[in-house]
Protein backbone atom coordinates (compact mmCIF):
# COMPACT_ATOMS: atom_id res chain seq x y z
CA UNK A 1 0.00 0.00 0.00
CA UNK A 2 1.49 3.46 -1.17
CA UNK A 3 2.08 6.02 1.71
CA UNK A 4 -0.73 8.75 2.09
CA UNK A 5 0.58 12.12 1.65
CA UNK A 6 -0.52 14.06 4.19
CA UNK A 7 2.00 17.51 4.39
CA UNK A 8 4.74 18.26 2.36
CA UNK A 9 7.32 16.84 5.19
CA UNK A 10 6.14 13.55 3.51
CA UNK A 11 8.19 14.35 0.57
CA UNK A 12 11.39 13.02 0.49
CA UNK A 13 14.59 15.22 0.26
CA UNK A 14 18.10 13.43 0.09
CA UNK A 15 21.49 14.61 -0.27
CA UNK A 16 23.09 13.07 -3.31
CA UNK A 17 27.05 12.74 -2.86
CA UNK A 18 27.35 12.37 -6.72
CA UNK A 19 25.60 15.04 -7.63
CA UNK A 20 26.74 17.10 -4.31
CA UNK A 21 23.38 18.49 -4.75
CA UNK A 22 19.92 17.81 -2.50
CA UNK A 23 17.25 15.75 -4.09
CA UNK A 24 13.40 16.86 -4.05
CA UNK A 25 11.70 13.54 -4.80
CA UNK A 26 8.52 14.83 -6.03
CA UNK A 27 7.70 11.73 -8.40
CA UNK A 28 5.07 10.56 -5.72
CA UNK A 29 3.19 13.71 -6.73
CA UNK A 30 3.34 13.95 -10.51
CA UNK A 31 6.62 15.87 -9.70
CA UNK A 32 10.43 14.68 -10.86
CA UNK A 33 13.71 14.31 -9.04
CA UNK A 34 14.19 17.81 -8.58
CA UNK A 35 17.94 19.03 -7.61
CA UNK A 36 19.05 21.51 -5.17
CA UNK A 37 22.00 23.89 -3.82
CA UNK A 38 20.37 24.16 -0.34
CA UNK A 39 17.96 22.00 1.68
CA UNK A 40 15.65 25.47 2.40
CA UNK A 41 15.04 25.62 -1.37
CA UNK A 42 14.48 21.92 -1.81
CA UNK A 43 12.24 22.30 1.48
CA UNK A 44 10.51 25.55 -0.23
CA UNK A 45 9.48 24.22 -3.61
CA UNK A 46 8.43 20.89 -1.60
CA UNK A 47 6.24 23.03 0.06
CA UNK A 48 4.97 24.70 -3.35
CA UNK A 49 4.38 21.53 -4.98
CA UNK A 50 2.70 20.10 -1.95
CA UNK A 51 0.15 22.70 -2.21
CA UNK A 52 -0.30 22.88 -5.74
CA UNK A 53 -0.79 18.77 -5.90
CA UNK A 54 -2.98 19.01 -3.00
CA UNK A 55 -5.43 21.81 -4.87
CA UNK A 56 -5.52 20.00 -8.00
CA UNK A 57 -3.09 21.74 -9.95
CA UNK A 58 -0.23 20.21 -11.90
CA UNK A 59 2.96 19.61 -10.57
CA UNK A 60 4.98 18.99 -13.82
CA UNK A 61 8.43 21.01 -13.53
CA UNK A 62 8.98 22.82 -17.08
CA UNK A 63 12.19 24.24 -16.74
CA UNK A 64 13.18 26.72 -19.73
CA UNK A 65 15.77 25.29 -21.39
CA UNK A 66 18.68 27.56 -22.25
CA UNK A 67 22.70 26.48 -23.45
CA UNK A 68 24.30 26.98 -19.89
CA UNK A 69 21.13 25.00 -18.49
CA UNK A 70 21.91 21.72 -20.83
CA UNK A 71 25.61 22.03 -20.42
CA UNK A 72 24.76 21.72 -16.94
CA UNK A 73 22.37 18.83 -16.70
CA UNK A 74 25.28 16.72 -19.08
CA UNK A 75 28.02 17.59 -16.66
CA UNK A 76 25.80 17.10 -13.22
CA UNK A 77 24.55 13.52 -14.94
CA UNK A 78 28.17 12.62 -15.87
CA UNK A 79 29.28 10.14 -13.28
CA UNK A 80 25.07 8.81 -12.89
CA UNK A 81 24.56 7.58 -16.54
CA UNK A 82 26.46 4.82 -18.65
CA UNK A 83 28.57 6.48 -20.48
CA UNK A 84 30.39 9.87 -19.03
CA UNK A 85 32.53 10.46 -22.54
CA UNK A 86 29.12 11.03 -23.97
CA UNK A 87 27.72 13.41 -21.93
CA UNK A 88 31.36 15.40 -21.40
CA UNK A 89 30.78 15.99 -25.36
CA UNK A 90 27.73 16.85 -24.96
CA UNK A 91 28.78 19.40 -22.50
CA UNK A 92 31.55 20.63 -24.66
CA UNK A 93 28.57 21.07 -27.54
CA UNK A 94 26.59 23.46 -25.99
CA UNK A 95 29.51 25.22 -24.10
CA UNK A 96 30.78 25.99 -27.45
CA UNK A 97 27.39 26.92 -28.72
CA UNK A 98 27.00 29.23 -25.67
CA UNK A 99 30.66 30.73 -25.94
CA UNK A 100 29.64 31.52 -29.81
CA UNK A 101 26.63 33.59 -28.55
CA UNK A 102 28.00 35.30 -25.76
CA UNK A 103 31.13 36.71 -28.55
CA UNK A 104 28.14 38.09 -31.10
Amino acid sequence: MAKQLKSYKDLSIRWDNNRQRFILEARAIGGGQLPFAAKSEAVAKAKQLFERWRDGTSVAVEDEWTLDTAAEKYMWRLRDKGSPLKDAKKAEFYLCRLIQKLEQ
